[in-house]
């Protein structure tokens, strides 16, 4: 079989459009580095970045406090989407943080959409509506410009104390921060310049964790008895070459697209056997850390339009969308693209199949017309080895994420009986696979559970 060099080194592209060359699409997640041995969970990142009682202290943290001397005091980095998060965390899930990075956006999701109240305090809206960005800029314009303490705004019963008592602290960080923002507000229904501030303090808490990766990742990369670079290079080769049918004259051409923020290949030789690499959320530089960009964000289906918004106060919340944001990321510097050549073969390995990443999945199966496109195999793999007591329940969680991965796909289908039956059909043609990446046996408990799937997610 050619290598890929040489149908990157071919500048005949006519010639290269006649090549019998197979497109293979590697999607990779978190759980690629992490089994790896990278320590790049926010679990990871939240203890380093909070030790010892720092969540704890930064909780606390009040109007009646020097903020900025209590800021410094427990670390000079610290914003206000730390204070958010923290605050998530002893609210809901007592002091305890959350394992997927989809679940921080998730959390900044509700914040943007003026959910906090309801989200994170339970609040119903039958019973009380509030506007979070509303709120806040209203306590911000009748705060007193001297002390920065709001006025009058949060004397509410004790049923919302909790949730005022938070807008309270946060209206006090601001002011600390971004003292000029009651000036910039103009009035009490101009939220933008406090949805702008947040907006650009999240920008240095993802600034906070790509110098945090860089660090673990060079760490990683030097320490033999981690070997992380030799590592992912065995890994994305135990990929690339498992469950392939090729014929002794096809070629391969080998994308991956990367939900992580690390770039492993190009420092060792698997890199030659990669067409097209795409990190999608933008990736570290271990060399300069100001040169690498990474984002984290929502999606543009998930940006609400409430009935106090208009259309300034959505364009406001666009800004905050990994879409939008994705756009600055220099995507033009690209040279290949994961479609140059048709794809056959898709497989998945370490993504958590979170809702929040379906319209990438959606993109990729209409590109490729999974539903007809006969030729297309898709494969889903999973470990089990950081796990094993638990090894047989995380196989059945995962095939219920693919299930349900099918089941949001079918609805997007024009055809709605093609939607409802999208997972059968791949099962019956024999296009889907789900094992365990180690194993060598094939499809070894697909079998055992597809008549249980189908009878709980599949509806004809």
């Amino acid at each position: 079989m050619d290598s890929i060099d040489n149908i990157k080194s071919s500048t005949n592209r006519d010639l290269l459009d006649k090549l019998n060359v197979t497109g293979q699409l590697i999607i990779i997640g978190n759980g690629f580095d992490l089994q790896c041995k990278l320590k790049s969970s926010y679990v990871d990142f939240y203890e380093d970045r909070y030790k010892g009682s720092i969540q704890q202290k930064l909780f606390e943290i009040n109007t009646g406090t020097d903020l900025k001397r209590e800021f410094r005091l427990l670390d000079g980095n610290l914003n206000i989407w730390d204070y958010i998060l923290n605050g998530y965390f002893e609210v809901k899930n007592e002091g305890n943080p959350v394992k997927q990075w989809s679940s921080i956006e998730e959390i900044i999701e509700l914040v943007i959409n003026n959910h906090v109240a309801k989200d994170m305090f339970d609040i119903s809206e039958e019973e009380d509506t509030f506007y979070f960005f509303s709120d806040l800029t209203e306590g911000i314009w009748s705060s007193d410009s001297s002390t920065g303490t709001p006025k009058g705004k949060y004397a509410k019963d004790r049923d919302t104390k909790t949730y005022f008592s938070f807008l309270e602290s946060l209206t006090h960080i601001t002011f600390t921060f971004f003292p000029q923002i009651k000036s910039e507000i103009k009035s009490e229904n101009n939220t933008y310049p406090v949805k702008k501030f947040f907006l650009d303090e999240l920008k240095k808490f993802e600034k906070n964790f790509s110098n945090y990766l860089i660090q673990k990742y060079n760490e990683a990369s030097s320490n033999p008895s981690i070997n992380y670079l030799g590592n992912s290079s065995e890994l994305m080769e135990t990929l690339i070459w498992t469950d392939l049918q090729l014929s002794e004259n096809e070629k391969l051409a080998n994308s991956i697209l990367s939900f992580n923020y690390t770039t492993p290949f190009h420092s060792s030789n698997i890199c030659q056997s990669i067409y097209c690499l795409r990190n999608v959320h933008g990736s570290i530089n271990k060399n300069d850390s100001s040169n690498g960009e990474i984002i984290f964000g929502i999606y543009s289906e998930n940006i609400e339009k409430d009935r106090k918004d208009d259309e300034k106060e959505e364009e406001d919340r666009t800004g905050f969308t990994k879409t939008f944001r994705t756009l600055f990321l220099n995507s033009n510097r690209f040279e290949t693209n994961i479609f140059d050549y048709p794809v056959k073969i898709i497989k998945v390995y370490g993504h958590s199949l979170d809702e929040g990443d379906y319209s990438y999945f959606q993109s990729i199966f209409d590109a490729v017309d999974l539903y007809n496109n006969k030729a297309v195999y898709i494969y889903f793999y999973y470990s089990t080895d950081y796990d094993r007591k638990n090894a047989e329940q995380i196989k059945y969680d995962y095939f219920k994420k693919v299930a349900h991965l099918f089941e949001e796909y079918g609805t997007t289908i024009d055809n709605p009986y093609h939607g409802r039956n999208m997972l059968h059909r791949l099962i019956l043609e024999n296009r889907i696979h789900i094992k365990e990446i180690s194993s060598t046996q094939p499809d070894a408990t697909w079998s055992k559970y597809s008549d249980k799937l189908i009878k709980e997610h599949i509806s004809f």
